[in-house]
């Protein structure tokens, strides 16, 4: 891709010096811009974002040449850019002025022989952020006769690395339009929860109202089950009336509430996030203390490690095993004996009497002499950490 930080006015003649060294042809008098793509949609991730759209309906009568891209962000131009067609989704990164915490939007001009007039709708805005999860964008045109589209076509299920998938249904109703969804960079949950995966973000042209809705359907990995569903951080709680309308209140749940599969009815598209209540980790109980105590234990017994999440949250609770690694003995912060030990290692439990979780965690003898960190990683993004020296 090539781009330029000069103004409108020196892109338009770029553009055009281009057409002119391409060879291409003379304007046709038959010849009209063509219309403004539709359905531009962007998602961002660590460093990049990804840009679909629907190319023009009309081509003017002319091939698309080339597309002029325009970045704004907080509604001023920041950069402009031209390619020629290709296909999408098309990834913007550090080298096309796409940086981490620059919010941007983006608008999009065909351009053919006869020039380029209709700018197409300013796309959503999009963020990238370092360590974000890769983003997912899939866009179709839906026919008068109702159609749908689906994150992941493929049709696997959803699990840690993908807890949400997310497919809307257009009915016939509507007359046909565009359709998007772009998983994009999770936005900050309301106190008190945790969003899943990213922000679900559906933009539809479809004619919908609360008696003809969008049917948007939530898979939800079964570890996280029950949900809460949010649109544009408000949860969902009304249950729709029988008959397949969005009310007594748009939008609502028709069905699968507190499943792993959600069905919401609603007028509008919007942002979408599928939350968990937050754990509120209260911290290890005994034996073992938390930091910055060092806990001193005999290398290879299992150790008794206990918790409460405020609740009981499920079995399911670790986004991974519990892992731990060696790390450098300090003792600055005091240490303690593990007063209590297991004669073998064994998996998660919950008692309902002391609200208290255990895993029986399992050591080895060739760690004597080391300094450990045990990690615990959490469901709802969360970490907790007690560290240990063994003799």
């Amino acid at each position: 891709m090539r781009g330029t930080r000069a103004g409108h006015m020196a892109l338009v003649a770029l553009v055009a010096a281009a057409l002119v060294t391409a060879g291409s042809p003379a304007p046709s008098r038959a010849a009209t811009a063509p219309s403004a793509p539709t359905a531009l949609t962007a998602a961002a991730g660590d460093g990049f974002a990804l840009l679909s759209w629907i190319p023009p309906e009309d081509d003017g009568g002319s091939p698309i040449e080339l597309y002029v891209l325009h970045y704004y962000t907080g509604g001023v131009l920041y950069y402009s850019t031209w390619f020629a067609p290709m296909p999408t989704p098309l990834v913007l990164d550090y080298d096309n002025y796409v940086l981490n915490t620059l919010e941007v939007t983006f608008q999009l001009y065909a351009v053919n022989a006869a020039g380029y007039y209709s700018p197409s709708v300013v796309s959503n805005t999009v963020t990238p952020t370092e360590g974000a999860s890769d983003p997912q964008l899939v866009i179709g045109s839906i026919a008068p006769g109702g159609g749908s589209l689906v994150t992941d076509p493929a049709g696997t299920s959803p699990g840690p690395a993908n807890p949400v998938i997310t497919s809307v249904v257009v009915p016939a109703t509507a007359g046909g339009g565009t359709l998007s969804i772009a998983e994009t960079v999770v936005s900050a949950a309301p106190v008190g929860f945790t969003f899943l995966g990213q922000d679900v973000v559906i933009q539809s042209t479809a004619a919908t109202d609360a008696l003809h809705p969008l049917a948007i359907t939530f898979r939800i990995d079964p570890a996280s089950v029950p949900a809460t569903i949010f649109r544009n951080g408000v949860p969902i709680t009304t249950a729709c009336d029988p008959g397949g309308t969005a009310t007594p209140l748009s939008p609502c749940i028709a069905s699968g509430d507190g499943t792993a599969e959600v069905t919401i009815l609603s007028a509008a598209a919007s942002t979408w996030n599928v939350g968990i209540p937050a754990y509120g980790f209260g911290g290890f109980s005994s034996p073992v203390d938390n930091a910055p105590v060092t806990n001193v234990a005999n290398a290879g017994r299992a150790i008794p490690v206990r918790f409460s999440l405020g609740g009981d949250r499920s079995l399911n609770v670790f986004s991974e095993a519990p892992r731990s690694r060696q790390v450098a003995c300090s003792l600055s912060g005091g240490t303690d004996g593990v007063e209590e030990t297991l004669t073998s290692p064994g998996g998660l439990s919950y008692s309902r009497g002391t609200d208290l979780y255990q895993l029986a965690w399992g050591t080895q003898k060739s760690w004597a002499g080391t300094c450990r960190e045990l990690i615990l990683s959490f469901r709802d993004g969360t970490e907790a950490r007690a560290r240990f020296a063994f003799r």
